[in-house]
């Protein structure tokens, strides 16, 4: 079995970067709205506002498929990464419990008792 190397940490950023790009999706059609609103009607024509709201009525389908797809992997990342965490948490507890207790013949604990004789 191959070995699986997982750096925790670019995960966690991309968990991260997922959730603020889902975010951004969240923002689009209102960005969008302002948009249209900054275009106007320049030298009194409607044709670049008419295009970017053909645009944007045309995308709005398809950005919340893709939201959704990206909300999916966000979950999934950040599932891998609290799971890992979790435990790395629970093992180095146990760790640390199962060595604060001194095997048999260790120095410092008791000394074991000899069989007794027959």
């Amino acid at each position: 079995m191959a070995d699986v190397k997982i750096n925790i940490g670019t995960l966690d950023r991309i968990a991260s970067q997922l959730d603020a790009i889902v975010t951004e999706f969240e923002n689009a059609t209102s960005n969008s709205e302002e948009l249209e609103a900054a275009i106007a009607n320049p030298y009194d024509r409607s044709e670049l506002r008419e295009k970017a709201q053909d645009f944007e009525e045309r995308w709005d389908g398809k950005r919340e498929k893709l939201k959704e797809s990206l909300e999916e992997l966000h979950k999934h990342v950040k599932g891998v990464v609290d799971g890992f965490k979790n435990w790395d948490s629970e093992t180095a507890l146990q760790f640390e419990s199962n060595t604060s207790v001194q095997a048999p013949g260790s120095p410092g604990s008791a000394p074991a008792s000899s069989p007794a004789a027959v």
